[in-house]
């Protein structure tokens, strides 16, 4: 079945939903904590290719996270604004490209990888 106003399957609208409060979470760091629990949430009700975006969200999360919290601590030692910017680079580019992937219908290729692309 598909959306109503969309005329996607169900779950592409809250998974890209996920993918932009990541992208606002740069500005409102709280937006990427409530596309968390958004894809917390949703993950259940979505098709099998918006499933592996939330999934592909969730993980980003928490990797960005501890990439985010390491690289604060070794600001101290000056190594830490170097993965202060991979993360960036980082998460930028996973949530660019799952958003591109999602627009396609295609579902992320590989949802335990630690690359940079969807």
């Amino acid at each position: 079945m598909r959306g109503w106003r969309t005329g996607r399957p169900p779950g592409h609208g809250p998974a890209m939903l996920v993918h932009l409060l990541y992208l606002l979470g740069f500005a409102a760091p709280f937006a990427a904590l409530a596309g968390l629990v958004l894809a917390y949430v949703k993950r259940d009700e979505a098709d099998a290719v918006a499933r592996t975006h939330m999934d592909f969200a969730i993980r980003t999360f928490w990797l960005g996270l501890f990439m985010a919290v390491v690289g604060t601590i070794l600001t101290l030692a000056l190594i830490g604004w170097l993965l202060l910017a991979a993360w960036l680079v980082w998460t930028l580019t996973r949530t660019v490209s799952a958003m591109i992937r999602l627009d396609e219908g295609r579902p992320v290729r590989d949802v335990e990888s630690a690359g940079f692309l969807a």
